[in-house]
């Protein structure tokens, strides 16, 4: 989450930028705003390992992930991310 921002250019160097910011979780900044949005249709797994990408052609249409020492599938029923 930045707060401040300030860019220093001159015309025959190089430019520098300092941040001034408070400090942030990936899970708070992104996750989540998007569990807020999606609520039920969004399921978030923790200590979960992907091991595969399922594919249909060229297109990706589930995860098999490893989780509680168990290999595991999802599929998806509109897009993988």
């Amino acid at each position: 989450m930045h707060t401040n921002t300030y860019v220093y250019c001159s015309l025959q160097g190089p430019c520098f930028v300092n941040v001034m910011y408070m400090s942030s979780s990936t899970a708070a900044m992104y996750l989540r705003p998007a569990m807020k949005q999606f609520g039920n249709r969004l399921n978030v797994l923790t200590n979960a390992l992907v091991t595969r990408i399922a594919f249909d052609k060229l297109q990706a249409t589930g995860i098999e992930y490893f989780s509680n020492g168990q290999t595991k599938r999802a599929v998806a029923t509109r897009e993988v991310i």
